[in-house]
């Protein structure tokens, strides 16, 4: 069962990724339009290239760290000597995020939600990787 919670917990966060992957597929003007549906606003400056060139390496880089947590999630007996550092970097993700939005004091959406699944899912997939390989978890 715990390898079951540890495989679920890791495809929460490679969906969370993954999902970045949708800016990746709009030009800017449409995605700046996509953001401010969902109650985000951008400041004039955020029409600035370089600013949106970093979104999009974001994206990016988002869409591979969640494929790297997909296939931890799919085949976790194979990768399971990286799925600590998967949990860590998780809790490192949540303490930048955390900092960086309380220091610039982000309103509760869309920020809250990077924090709580970065804490969370970190904490969960570094306890129950132990729990599960100590315990003779077998897939």
């Amino acid at each position: 069962m715990k390898l079951v919670v540890l495989r679920t917990a890791l495809i929460l966060v490679a969906l969370t990724g993954l999902f970045a992957g949708f800016v990746l597929c709009f030009p800017w003007t449409r995605a700046t339009e996509i953001y401010k549906h969902f109650g985000i606003e951008l400041p004039a400056t955020f029409t600035a290239p370089y600013l949106e060139y970093l979104t999009y390496l974001g994206a990016a880089l988002s869409v591979v760290v969640g494929a790297l947590y997909f296939v931890a999630g799919m085949w976790p007996s194979r990768y399971r000597n990286i799925i600590p550092f998967l949990g860590w970097s998780l809790l490192f993700i949540g303490m930048v995020v955390s900092y960086h939005g309380f220091r610039l004091d982000l309103p509760p959406w869309p920020f809250y939600p990077d924090p709580i699944i970065s804490f969370l899912c970190g904490a969960a997939i570094l306890f129950l990787n132990r729990r599960a390989w100590t315990q003779g978890t077998a897939e």
